[in-house]
């Protein structure tokens, strides 16, 4: 039994029905794609309501997640606040602030270029399409806004010599792609 004030320990989160559905909320808020695998910890806390202080396994690493249910079996929850857990893994398995090579044909990689290749095309006055040739590079870090894609991209432009710009894009939490530094090279 839970009384009025601290946050108290859940020994067996997997086995209670009340966790399991903040830790389905509390994922299904922070992205919508986003796959509960297990929930790590949980604490509860009761106020006027229920406050569930929970570490979440997911499909893209581990997050901190605090999540409130207002009193009554129909009771709203709402995502009070969450952020990637310290020492949380990317979904290929990179360690928050540890920079690491990945493959050009990944979906996120792909994501983020198109969103390069949208940026400059915004910027061009030339009636020839910009497009993507090919991902040279590209390497990820994980920090607790989303993962940070450094992209080595080869454009083209119609009849235009080749580009080869550098570019800092950042998926964030929500699953959007902000463009960052574009940096043309030699």
């Amino acid at each position: 039994m839970l009384f009025a004030g601290g946050f108290k320990q859940h020994d067996s989160p997997e086995n209670d029905e009340h966790v399991q559905e903040a830790a389905h909320f509390a994922v299904g808020q922070i992205s919508p794609g986003l796959k509960l695998e297990k929930v790590l910890s949980a604490h509860k806390q009761v106020v006027a309501g229920t406050n569930f202080k929970l570490v979440l396994q997911t499909s893209s690493g581990n997050f901190e997640a605090t999540v409130f249910k207002g009193l009554g079996g129909e009771a709203e929850m709402k995502l009070v606040d969450y952020k990637r857990a310290e020492g949380g893994a990317d979904e290929a398995g990179g360690k928050l602030g540890g920079t690491k090579e990945v493959s050009t044909d990944d979906k996120d990689v792909k994501a983020a270029a198109q969103e390069v290749v949208k940026q400059l095309s915004a910027q061009s006055n030339s009636l020839e399409k910009m497009e993507l040739a090919e991902v040279l590079s590209a390497h990820s870090k994980v920090h607790g806004g989303g993962t940070v894609y450094d992209l080595k991209l080869r454009l083209s432009q119609g009849s235009l010599p080749d580009t080869t710009v550098q570019a800092e894009v950042t998926r964030t939490l929500k699953d959007t792609y902000e463009v960052g530094t574009i940096n043309k090279l030699p």
